[in-house]
């Protein structure tokens, strides 16, 4: 992801020229329990060398795949294995999706629905038939997912 940086001058032109807002632009999405950190669900060949790489990059990394060697994988990487897909929501502010199977989309998408997350983001991966992966956003978006 491209960051953009301006210069000083520049930040304090902007500012001195707008009055100070005691007003947010936007609610805050509500994210009880949240660490910051990315979470990936699905830890198979993509999802494990996303989590490696985002672990290398700095980020917290928790994630969940029912295949205890996954987790073991992700925990040896510097990441957190959780214990299932809500544990992953609840550590995370985003959260991936790397899934095997429209299956294992539907179920994930129903515990994250549950998890209670209202705001959370998730960007889904998987390869995977666009009806798919429609279907997941409606699920999530009636949660409050995005």
């Amino acid at each position: 992801m491209a960051t953009r940086t301006r210069s000083a001058s520049a930040a304090a032109s902007n500012t001195a020229s707008k009055p100070a807002s005691t007003k947010a632009s936007r609610p805050a999405a509500p994210l009880p329990a949240a660490s910051g950190g990315v979470g990936m669900i699905g830890l198979g060949i993509m999802g494990s060398a996303m989590s490696a790489n985002l672990v290398k990059a700095g980020f917290k990394v928790s994630g969940y795949d029912p295949v205890p060697a996954a987790r073991a994988r992700l925990t040896k990487a510097g990441g957190t294995a959780c214990a299932n897909v809500t544990a992953v929501a609840k550590r995370a502010d985003f959260v991936v999706l790397s899934l095997p199977s429209e299956a294992a989309l539907d179920a994930v998408c129903a515990e994250l629905a549950k998890s209670g997350r209202r705001g959370l983001i998730a960007a889904e991966t998987s390869t995977l038939p666009v009806s798919a992966k429609e279907r997941a956003f409606k699920v999530l978006a009636k949660a409050g997912i995005i």
